[in-house]
């Protein structure tokens, strides 16, 4: 991914919700089956930011409470 598509990814992980989230992570799960090696890069890349995004919310909320 070229740094403007993980600026633009970063910003929709910002204003998604759980919900849609979810559904990305799946999609693109689903479609690291047809990618090559230079794109399992950038499938793991995005998985590794919505993993990071679910686990700060789950931070926030658990110190929220």
């Amino acid at each position: 991914m070229d740094k403007e598509a993980i600026l633009n990814f970063l910003r929709w992980l910002d204003t998604a919700s759980n919900e849609e989230i979810e559904v990305r992570r799946l999609d693109i799960i689903g479609k690291s089956k047809l990618v090559g090696s230079d794109g399992k890069r950038d499938v793991n890349l995005a998985l590794r930011l919505v993993d990071e995004e679910i686990i700060a919310r789950l931070d926030l909320k658990r110190s929220a409470k």
